[in-house]
């Protein structure tokens, strides 16, 4: 006898049984009895299949993120025709693919425990590796500083977030994200506010304060919205105690799907590049990216499980959030070496991001066994209930 057939007779109906039984499913036996054996083989594959998942789309995510900085840190994005449509694809990708992801997970718990989270794993880390970048720049090197004289760094840093803008936006849109918790209409009302605000910012060149990092929490909250959007269609399943098979697309809905997506890329890439589209250019950009995450998502999927590449794609994806901190540091050394012995071009390019990604990883790595480094970089918070 479990407590699920305990509580049931205290309801009349099947279906407030079936909504109890749901309930206590994704609450208590979800959460408890994974690690005691309780729950089938395939419920348990299921729910670590799509975890998988999101650490390979967030390793994507990262490779993309460090390539795109090492192209400008080489000074090659602008050098021919085919870095520029590189640096262009990347632009609309990389970034938006860890806000949708973010928004994605970002779902209904206790208001306190959300916000704690936050702070151990993205406050403490930003705060602990602005003011090393800061230190380290005014000792090392200041051609990176943003701007002159304490007062205005610490402001620069801290107030407009411009060293570690990403972790600023996320801060900012994490803040007000409970008020969108299982609210569906109001999501769609908000995307389409935000996607006629960054229309209309293009259309008039017009831009916003550095303060708070309004600009970009504007620009990228769309992607954020939909990730909640989709979490929505996806999460119910498994919150009512369903297997993977009830909400995952068909075969057929997939095919369909990644038709759409190269069709998205191959007329959005045309206006693109060939075609003035003046302020509809955001809009583009948009379902670009959309599109090209679609085809990372079922990238992620054909991943064969166990390979030693997987593990490593799921290493990454785990750690890139830090991964993400700690570029800036390894990507300048890293580069500085390579350029010794190539001349820049994609291939050093390349290389660079492969050494700085693994240099980053190793240092992850020895971060972790340090207790109280490992609090400050958020590779191991502190327990939350």
């Amino acid at each position: 006898m479990t407590w699920g057939t305990v509580l049931l007779p205290a309801f009349g109906t099947k279906a407030d049984k079936r909504t109890v039984l749901c309930h206590f499913l994704f609450t208590v036996l979800l959460k408890e009895q994974i690690h005691n054996g309780m729950i089938s083989a395939e419920m348990e594959s299921a729910i670590s299949q799509d975890h998988k998942n999101i650490d390979h789309l967030k390793a994507f995510a990262i490779i993309l993120v460090v390539f795109y900085h090492t192209l400008f840190q080489a000074d090659i994005s602008y050098a021919n025709i085919t870095n520029i449509c590189l640096t262009i694809g990347l632009g609309d990708v990389h970034v938006p693919l860890f806000i949708l992801i973010a928004g994605y997970l970002c779902h209904k718990q206790k208001i306190r425990t959300f916000y704690r989270k936050k702070v151990f794993r993205i406050l403490i880390p930003f705060l602990f590796f602005s003011i090393l970048k800061l230190i380290l720049n005014n000792l090392l090197d200041t051609q990176y500083l943003h701007a002159q004289g304490i007062g205005s760094q610490l402001w620069d840093a801290f107030v407009c977030g411009q060293l570690y803008w990403f972790c600023y936006c996320l801060l900012m849109m994490f803040l007000f994200a409970p008020l969108l918790w299982d609210r569906r209409i109001l999501q769609w009302i908000l995307l389409g506010v935000m996607l006629a605000a960054n229309v209309l910012l293009k259309a008039f060149d017009a831009e916003l304060t550095d303060i708070f990092q309004l600009q970009n929490v504007i620009c990228y909250s769309p992607y954020f919205l939909l990730g909640m959007i989709l979490s929505g269609y996806v999460f119910p399943g498994f919150r009512q105690g369903q297997s993977r098979d009830h909400t995952q697309k068909s075969t057929p809905g997939m095919l369909v799907c990644t038709v759409l997506s190269l069709a998205g890329i191959a007329l959005t890439g045309y206006l693109r590049f060939v075609f003035n589209v003046g302020d509809r250019q955001y809009l583009i950009d948009y379902v670009f990216g959309i599109c090209v995450m679609y085809l990372l998502y079922l990238l992620s999927e054909l991943t064969v499980r166990g390979r030693f590449t997987e593990r490593i794609l799921r290493l990454v994806g785990k750690w890139s959030f830090q991964i993400m901190l700690l570029d800036p540091f390894w990507r300048i050394a890293v580069y500085m070496l390579v350029s010794q012995f190539l001349q820049a071009g994609l291939l050093s390019a390349v290389i660079t991001t492969l050494a700085d990604l693994a240099l980053c990883c190793v240092t992850c790595m020895a971060f972790r066994r340090i207790p109280g480094l490992s609090v400050l970089t958020g590779l191991k918070p502190w327990k939350v209930n």
